[in-house]
């Protein structure tokens, strides 16, 4: 496995990829269901592997921690409210259940089947956001739902 995917927490890259994504699984999806969580990895992995210089920080470069900390690329990294919460938040009770939870699974998420296949989009419709109005839906195929989140596939060129 490259580097930048890499989960393995015993290599500077994988620890840091596995940190900042538990915590933004947390910031995305903690009140979904380990299907929805896993889910959401799967766009993050997806969108590593299709190396669009759009959807990672260019100091970060392509891997899981440029991915999850690209501008406007996933609200609970985004500067604001979202992002004070998810940094107060990661010290509850709560927050540190629901991390152990996601530390049950996710060092083998390679191991079990893909829920979305090659989607790398996804949103929450009950969010005040209309998805919509947004340029880049007509870029995309929706795929299916999962929990509270739609998932879409960029449509090949």
């Amino acid at each position: 496995m490259t580097e930048n995917v890499s989960l393995d927490r015993s290599t500077p890259q994988g620890k840091q990829n596995y940190d900042i994504l538990k915590k933004t699984l947390i910031g995305e999806a903690a009140s979904e269901s380990e299907e929805g969580q896993r889910a959401i990895f799967w766009v993050i992995y997806n969108r590593v592997r299709g190396n669009n210089t759009y959807w990672y920080d260019a100091f970060e470069g392509n891997n899981i921690v440029g991915v999850c900390l690209a501008k406007h690329q996933f609200e609970c990294w985004n500067p604001g409210e979202e992002s004070d919460d998810l940094i107060k938040n990661l010290n509850t009770s709560w927050a540190k259940k629901k991390m152990a939870e996601i530390d049950e699974w996710l060092p083998r998420v390679f191991e079990e089947q893909n829920p979305i296949g090659e989607c790398d989009h996804y949103n929450n419709p009950n969010k005040k956001e209309d998805w919509k109005e947004l340029s880049c839906i007509n870029n995309l195929d929706f795929v299916k739902t999962i929990g509270n989140h739609h998932f879409y596939r960029t449509k090949p060129i």
